[in-house]
């Protein structure tokens, strides 16, 4: 996977690994900072990529500045991401509300 070479997500949640056959539900790909709209369209397209060759549900970028989160339902629109900051984060209801999706998109069964 990736540019030529084989390159991986950083994190994939409930991985399947049989060789040629790889799946997983969800990805989250870290980077240390996303400051600009370049980096987190590059770090999004990166992302997606190992999202759909994956079948994934989900995807999650995490950097310094918070977490973004895009999920297959949405067609892992670029336009349609949710950002949380971590100082977001931190409010208890906010990271309830994350972990709610996040447990919603995780119990889907895969379609196939």
């Amino acid at each position: 996977m990736g540019r030529g070479i084989r390159y991986y997500p950083d994190y994939v949640i409930h991985a399947e690994t049989e060789r040629g056959n790889e799946r997983g539900a969800f990805i989250c790909e870290a980077k240390f900072r996303i400051s600009s709209e370049k980096q987190r369209k590059e770090a999004f397209d990166q992302a997606r990529s190992y999202a759909l060759r994956l079948e994934c549900r989900g995807l999650l970028l995490a950097s310094c500045e918070g977490i973004w989160l895009s999920f297959a339902q949405d067609d892992f629109d670029f336009e349609k991401m949710e950002f949380f900051d971590w100082q977001e984060l931190k409010a208890p209801d906010v990271l309830h509300a994350v972990k709610l999706q996040l447990e919603a998109v995780l119990r889907k069964k895969r379609s196939r």
